[in-house]
């Protein structure tokens, strides 16, 4: 008789892989700047215009890579309430802009603006520029009511390492990739101490519009989704 061959042993399971932990996506608080054009270009020569808002043109650009645009920082990118992970804002984001940006109107209106207005940095607001590792930022001014509002609210509601408005700060980028200014103004050296921004600039910021938004970072993205939520800082 022919031996009948054994059947295959069967295959073994391939032992099931490890459950990675699932990535969450954080979110965090922005006040950004909306720039309504050069404010002094009928004051200046049209190349030395030029030169100014090529500034804006390449910071806007550098910060659009992972940011969005220019911004300040409120908080930090943080799990939003409500889920598992650890490290979660303590309260919701919308409703911390929402109050944020109802706290900053009161304050402006009872500092004498009209209760129809948008809220702006004031001539009277000191603005400085500075630069750490090669990174040059612009310094917001240390004793602005509404500023102050907006940090104090923000903390109180429970947001991840809420900044102080002490610390707010635009920052314009690498100033390798920053076009040369028109001279004699440079850019201001490394780890020295601030330094008065230039009026050009200062007068494009004053003239800003701004907004509280709500920004999210996907989990494993390089940069930061549209913006969310927005509250803008006009009645």
């Amino acid at each position: 008789a022919v031996p009948v061959p054994a059947p295959p042993l069967a295959a073994l399971a391939a032992p099931a892989a490890p459950r990675e932990p699932a990535q969450v996506a954080t979110f965090s608080l922005y006040l950004r700047p909306r720039l309504v054009g050069p404010a002094q270009l009928a004051m200046l020569p049209q190349s030395e215009a030029a030169a100014w808002a090529a500034v804006w043109a390449a910071a806007a650009a550098q910060q659009a890579k992972v940011w969005g645009g220019l911004h300040v920082t409120l908080c930090s990118f943080a799990p939003k309430l409500g889920t598992s992970a650890s490290g979660h804002h303590g309260g919701s984001l919308t409703k911390t802009l929402r109050d944020a940006g109802e706290a900053a109107r009161q304050v402006y209106v009872a500092h004498g603006q009209p209760p129809s207005s948008r809220w702006q940095l004031s001539s009277q607001d000191h603005l400085s520029w500075y630069r750490r590792k090669g990174i040059v930022m612009i310094k917001l001014p240390t004793t602005n009511p509404v500023l102050d509002c907006l940090a104090a609210t923000i903390r109180q509601r429970g947001m991840v390492n809420a900044r102080a408005s002490s610390d707010y700060h635009v920052t314009l980028g690498d100033v390798s990739q920053l076009p040369p200014l028109p001279p004699p103004t440079t850019y201001p050296p490394d780890d020295a101490p601030p330094e008065p921004l230039p009026d050009p600039l200062a007068a494009d910021l004053r003239a800003a519009t701004w907004s509280l938004v709500v920004t999210k970072m996907v989990a494993g993205a390089v940069c930061i989704g549209p913006d969310r939520e927005e509250v803008v800082l006009a009645w």
